[in-house]
């Protein structure tokens, strides 16, 4: 995507064409992460967005895609990006990141169920972030939760 696209009041918008407090400088680093895990890019490439979080120390959601980052290099679960966590959650953070910080502290803790849990109200609230549901299925299949793997897909 070329440029920062804008809401009507001149927000900026993600790759999901949701409002972002994220600065415009993060926006390209927090696109390419959104594209590589969406697009199933070589697992390397994800590793960019922590340059995405260092350079941009103020963008919440830049540290909340580097723990999700860390949490998969390191299996899927797990406190890997505890770290990456606690930086976000220093942040003002908005509903959506709030959002993400609760389904990634609770993949952080193995709670699977309560990962869902989180990643669907993602979902409800902000239909078109792919992002939340393709995490919100990766909780599904590894609980075995078929009929919840399709109704975060349905939202």
């Amino acid at each position: 995507m070329v440029g920062t696209p804008n809401s009507s009041d001149g927000a900026a918008l993600d790759s999901f064409l949701l409002p972002s407090s994220a600065p415009a400088a993060a926006l390209s680093g927090l696109r390419l992460y959104h594209e590589c895990v969406l697009g199933y890019a070589r697992f390397e490439r994800w590793g960019e967005v922590a340059a995405c979080a260092a350079a941009q120390p103020s963008c919440a959601m830049a540290h909340l895609l580097h723990a999700d980052f860390l949490q998969q290099s390191a299996g899927g679960v797990g406190p890997a990006g505890d770290a990456a966590l606690a930086a976000a959650a220093a942040l003002k953070l908005d509903t959506r990141e709030r959002g993400y910080l609760a389904a990634l502290r609770a993949t952080a803790a193995a709670d699977l169920a309560a990962a869902y849990a989180g990643w669907l109200a993602v979902v409800t609230a902000s239909p078109t972030d792919l992002f939340a549901a393709k995490r919100g299925q990766f909780c599904c299949i590894l609980r075995g939760a078929s009929a919840d793997l399709l109704e975060i897909a349905r939202r």
